[in-house]
This record gives C-alpha cells, sequence and structure tokens, in this order.
C-alpha cells in the first residue's frame, strides 16, 4: 500500500514538474575554468532525479549489506524456532500416541534447535522411562540440568516426580530436600516431598509440609485429614514398638484435640497402651468414644482396657445389649469383663454365644481359659484347638486329613 502511495505520488510530482518545465522553458549552464556546459532547465532537472534515483538505490544497496549479518541471524533463529516447534510437536504427538521410542527421538533432536533445551530434555527422560530405559533417563536428567539456567528448580521438581513415578522415593526424597525452601515452585516443593515422607513414612516431615502447606489450598480438606491420621497414627506405632509410653502420651497430647475422636487414632493410641499396665484412663476414653458412636474395634478394646471400677466397666458395656444384643464382638467384650468380675456362668454363656454367633480365636481362648479355671481340662483343650484351627485358617478336616496320612508316625 505505501509503495503504491509512492508511486502516484512520484507520478504526481513528475506530472508537476512535466507542466511547469513546458510552460516556464528556460537553459541551464554550468562554467568551470574554460568549459562551459549548456543545457535545457528540463534536461537538467531529468538529470538530477536520475542522479538523486541511482544514489539512493546505491545508498539502499550499501544498507542491505551492512545488515546482512543481522538479517541472517533473524533468518536462522527463524529456522531454528520451526525446527524446534516441528520436533516438539512431533514428539508430543508421538508420546500421545504410546510411541515412546520415536517421541524420545524427537525430544532428543528438538533439544539442539530449542530455545530452552532444558523442557526438551526433560520430555526426552520422560519417554525413556516409560520404555524402562533408566540409565539413559539420568542422562537426559543431568542434560536438562545442565540447560535449566533459570528453570533449575522447575527441572528439579521434574527430576522428582520422575523418581517419585517409578517407586524411587528415596533418590525423590534426596532432590527435594537439595532445592531451596523460598521462591517459586515452593509450594510445589512442598506437596511433593509430603508425597514422598508418606510414602518413605517419615511421619515428622509429612507433618511438617502439612504445615507448611496450610493456606496454599493445594490439597482437599478430606487429604489433608487423611495425611494427618496416618501421620499421627504411624507415630503412635513407632513410639509403642520403641516400649517409650512417655513419646507414646507425647504424641497423643501434642496432636489437635479433634483429631484425638477420629478412629483410627484412637484405637492405634489404645492399642499401642495396652503394652502397659496403667490403662485407667483409656477406660475413659474408649467410654466416651462409644457414646458418640459405635464401632466394633473400639467395643474389643474395651474389653481389653483395665478400668478404675470392674463393675462400672461391665455396667456401661452392658447398656449396649439394648440396641447391639447379638453383636458377637461385644457379647466377647462382656465375657471378658464378666470373668474379671468373677461371674463365671454367666461369662461363660456369653462368650458361648458370642462363638456361636461368629467363631473367632479370641472368643476361643477366652472360653479356654475360663474352662481351665472351673477345672474343666478336656473342655480347655477342645476350644484351644478350635481356636488355633481358626488363627491359621486350616479347617478341621484338613487336620484330621494329615494326621491320618499314610507314614504319618502321629496318625491313629
Amino acid at each position: 500500500m505505501r509503495w503504491l502511495i509512492a508511486i502516484l505520488g512520484a507520478l504526481a510530482a513528475a506530472l508537476v514538474v512535466g507542466i511547469f518545465l513546458q510552460n516556464h522553458p528556460g537553459a541551464f549552464i554550468l562554467t568551470l575554468g574554460d568549459t562551459t556546459i549548456q543545457a535545457s532547465f528540463a534536461f537538467f532537472v531529468a538529470a538530477l532525479l536520475f542522479i538523486s534515483i541511482l544514489l539512493a538505490m546505491l545508498m539502499l544497496i550499501l544498507l542491505g549489506l551492512a545488515n546482512l549479518p543481522k538479517n541472517y541471524r533473524r533468518w536462522a533463529r527463524q529456522k531454528r524456532s520451526r525446527q524446534s516447534e516441528q520436533y516438539l510437536t512431533q514428539g508430543l504427538l508421538s508420546a500421545h500416541a504410546g510411541d515412546w521410542r520415536r517421541a524420545e527421538t524427537a525430544f532428543r533432536k528438538g533439544a539442539a534447535y530449542s530455545r530452552t533445551p532444558s523442557l526438551n530434555y526433560l520430555q526426552a527422560a520422560t519417554a525413556a522411562q516409560q520404555q524402562g530405559h533408566l540409565p539413559q533417563r539420568d542422562q537426559y536428567l543431568r542434560l536438562a540440568q545442565e540447560q535449566a539456567g533459570d528453570a533449575a528448580v522447575a527441572v528439579s521438581l521434574g527430576q522428582a516426580e520422575l523418581q517419585l513415578r517409578q517407586q524411587q522415593t528415596e533418590q525423590a526424597y534426596a532432590t527435594l530436600k537439595n532445592l531451596p525452601g523460598k521462591g517459586s515452585g515452593r509450594d510445589q516443593t512442598h506437596l511433593m516431598l509430603l508425597k514422598a515422607s508418606a510414602q518413605l513414612r517419615e511421619w515428622h516431615g509429612v507433618l511438617e509440609n502439612l504445615e507448611q502447606l496450610r493456606g496454599t489450598k493445594l490439597l482437599p480438606a478430606a487429604q489433608i485429614r487423611a495425611y494427618q491420621i496416618a501421620a499421627y497414627t504411624g507415630l503412635l506405632q513407632h513410639a509403642g514398638r520403641d516400649a517409650d509410653q512417655d513419646r507414646l502420651d507425647a504424641v497423643w497430647l501434642g496432636m489437635p484435640k479433634k483429631l484425638r475422636r477420629e478412629l483410627p487414632i484412637l484405637e492405634t493410641y489404645i492399642q499401642e497402651r495396652l503394652r502397659y499396665a496403667e490403662t485407667k484412663d483409656c477406660e475413659a476414653l474408649l467410654r466416651t468414644a462409644l457414646k458418640r458412636q459405635w464401632d466394633p474395634t473400639l467395643i474389643r478394646l474395651y474389653g481389653l482396657v483395665q478400668g478404675a471400677d470392674n463393675a462400672k466397666q461391665l455396667a456401661c458395656a452392658e447398656q449396649l445389649l439394648t440396641e447391639h444384643a447379638r453383636d458377637p464382638v461385644l457379647l466377647l467384650t462382656i465375657g471378658r469383663l464378666c470373668r474379671r468380675n468373677s461371674l463365671w456362668g454367666k461369662a461363660r454363656s456369653c462368650l458361648e454365644e458370642s462363638l456361636a454367633l461368629q467363631p473367632g480365636p479370641e472368643a476361643c481362648q477366652e472360653l479356654a481359659t475360663l474352662l481351665e479355671q472351673e477345672g474343666d481340662q478336656a473342655g480347655a483343650a477342645a476350644c484351644y484347638r478350635q481356636g488355633l484351627l481358626l488363627a491359621t485358617g486350616i479347617s478341621a478336616g484338613a487336620v484330621k486329613l494329615l494326621r491320618h496320612r499314610p507314614g504319618n508316625p502321629g496318625r491313629e
């Protein structure tokens, strides 16, 4: 459009000059020493225009030559950009189709033309891992780190993500721990550290990263609760296995009060407290929890803890019979508490009813102990045998078959 305007302007100017020269003819005289040059004024103007055009063209040529290196570099960048885009597109399409070998090749070749080669190497590392080529994946990751520049954190996060996918949790944890705690990617780093810590059962690390992620809204409330339950349950179990009651109680008292009402945490704490003789406070905790909700595991634990008042503890359990009269776990608990209160007949009745509803090794053991106290050794032996079969999952018929196999020295 601008060229058209320029041409039209030139034609208009030539037309005006032509009309002017036709109406005002004149002469042009140039004297140089003894030499005199005379021409018409029209010729002079035409020559001047011709020389101006030649000079303008010469200037354009010189400017073009001067800008030739710059224009070449621009053309080379555009060519590299097109090649990089082609390789990246080919790699992404191949990866989407599941052709990881071709995707790896495209990403690797494209790195030579990309302005962000670390991205290509990360994609190539993903493709190599999908093929099970872990040494090659690690080589791509090293190249990505070398080319990362300001994107070093992003590259490390990508490396850790690949390691987590490959179940290389310890390596991923080490990669993430070496990242800075501030700046871009901080929240994502803590989120991935949270996952790695949970897999490694580093429960203090889980709680620490949950605290760092507070307020970020990267995790839904249900997932935060699940991580908290897993962490505190794990800490309680560690303290119990280490026979450290002070640490066990410290973990229990150190957690938020609302979490102490979570059944997995409460049940774990009571289960670990059963390793120690003093469980009076546990009876109160279970009684309060059972008033809030019914749970078979809580009922079972209620029969195992030793409260301050055995009779009161039995009465609390019997109150639950109004709504759960034929629950085998409740009957087992009442049988235990009856035996603790020396109510032998009632204990035997409850334990036998529990076994009739749901045979289990715990009920067999309790009934066997009761029968031993009553002097019924044969009945106790039969209960122990039944409990053993239930605990091992071997049927009575299978045991009888084993005893009667030919060559068995114990057969009848």
